[in-house]
């Protein structure tokens, strides 16, 4: 062969080398994009506050995030402290899809951490990224304490979910319109996720309470009733994320104000008599999201007016400050609640810790009240009154006698403490009350 006809070879299989190498390589990224990615998206221990005996799940979502899905059998595995407490087999999961698993626990005091992994041990799914299959949450038990109030914990049980909306609220603004809405829409249905826990968190906190005693209570209907509306404001959020992912305006407005109509609900409600009032602020700012998704709708009609790009940015920076103000809002509500808690302590005026010993003195303070009202049940059905005792005052003293002036053997008992003011509204604090067993020389365990 000449050098001429060589050299037109070299060129041709260098040519057809190039055309294969990059045929492949484009079939090879088209199959990575197409591949799943399953990821540990989250671990939630509920309820977020616990103390040793606690009813508690462990939590976890499995998300494919990737563009393919997850066809086989695939293992998630949960450990607490490198030891298995749940384990689940997968036969499929499509893609951009999540399920979620609830680990039930009972909870012991001390610093914990618990890891979850997906496609593990055997990592039989292809994945797109094969670096994101664990996550670890370290998190605390407290010891069980003395008192604890279930009207401040039911409160904090709202605010917590507020506040976690709201931080989800704050989402990623870019040069890009689709790409800000596409950000937009994952927050809203996070904020709405956050939302939604207040049922389940709510359920948690109550276990230790006799449904036949808190059933009978105002404050529980009412925090049901609160309950119900968190879970509304959840829907509408998806709604308006799923309507502004399409470009649907008019389902964007209507669903909003669906959400305002609940919201305003919200502001009006209390738990005994902490207020949900601080939420008129991001009330008022809802209203002005509802303004400008209004003139942007006007303006794709082909309304004149300020430039669409310009109405758009302001609309979202609008609901990110509203979630700003959920989130200062939901502060504002528990700062309340927790300066309207009543107050248990030594006869030294040092706060109760983790131990009572009945017969020794013990001193209520309701701030505000005229006069204050303690009636003790037992927890164990069938449902008892044990003792009542009152004084005149906000302040209350009792040495944790029965009426017989014995006192109490120990256990955990439910207290309600009636606090009535000089304007004749009474405040309701329900509790619970773990009484210890003194020794013989009358030291505190």
């Amino acid at each position: 062969m000449s050098h001429r006809g060589q050299l037109l070879w070299g060129m041709i299989l260098t040519v057809t080398v190039t055309v294969l190498v990059v045929g492949l390589g484009g079939f090879i990224l088209r199959g990575q994009v197409n591949l799943p990615d399953l990821t540990v998206k989250e671990i939630r221990i509920s309820p977020a506050e616990l103390e040793e005996g606690d009813s508690a799940q462990v939590r976890t979502v499995i998300l494919n995030q990737g563009r393919g899905d997850a066809l086989g059998p695939f293992d998630i595995l949960i450990e607490l402290n490198g030891r298995e407490i749940g384990y689940r087999s997968v036969f499929e999961l499509k893609a951009h899809q999540s399920i979620e698993l609830h680990i039930p626990w009972k909870a012991v005091a001390g610093e914990h951490r618990v890891t979850v992994y997906v496609d593990a041990p055997f990592g039989r799914v292809r994945e797109a990224n094969e670096s994101n299959n664990t996550r670890t949450l370290a998190f605390k038990v407290a010891p069980p304490s003395a008192v604890r109030a279930l009207t401040l914990d039911t409160v904090k049980v709202f605010t917590r979910s507020l506040d976690e909306a709201g931080q989800a609220l704050k989402f990623q603004l870019t040069d890009n319109i689709f790409s800000s809405i596409g950000n937009a829409d994952r927050a809203l249905q996070v904020g709405a996720s956050a939302l939604r826990e207040v049922s389940t968190e709510l359920q948690l906190v109550r276990a230790f309470f006799a449904l036949e005693w808190r059933s009978a209570q105002t404050q529980s209907r009412e925090a049901d009733h609160i309950s119900m509306l968190f879970g509304s404001l959840a829907d509408s959020l998806v709604r308006i994320g799923g309507t502004l992912s399409i470009g649907n305006f008019e389902g964007v407005l209507e669903n909003a104000q669906i959400f305002r109509k609940n919201f305003a609900d919200l502001v009006g409600r209390q738990i005994e008599m902490t207020l949900f009032q601080p939420l008129t602020p991001p009330l008022e700012q809802f209203d002005r999201v509802i303004a400008l998704a209004t003139e942007l709708r006007n303006l794709l009609r082909g309304g004149q007016g300020r430039p669409q790009l310009e109405v758009a940015v302001e609309l979202f920076n609008a609901f990110t400050k509203f979630g700003e103000l959920l989130r200062l809002s939901a502060q504002q509500i528990l700062t309340q609640a927790q300066e309207q808690r009543a107050r248990f302590s030594n006869d030294d005026g040092q706060p109760l810790g983790t131990v009572y010993i009945a017969g020794r003195p013990l001193l209520i303070e309701m701030p505000g009240a005229a006069q204050l009202v303690l009636e003790l049940y037992s927890s164990n059905a069938p449902l008892t009154l044990i003792h009542v005792t009152q004084a005149l005052g906000p302040l209350l003293q009792w040495s944790g006698t029965n009426g017989e002036a014995t006192p109490l053997p120990p256990g955990v008992y439910l207290y309600r403490l009636l606090g009535q003011r000089d304007d004749a509204q009474v405040r309701v604090e329900l509790g619970r009350l773990r009484v210890s067993q003194g020794s013989a020389a009358g030291e505190d365990e």
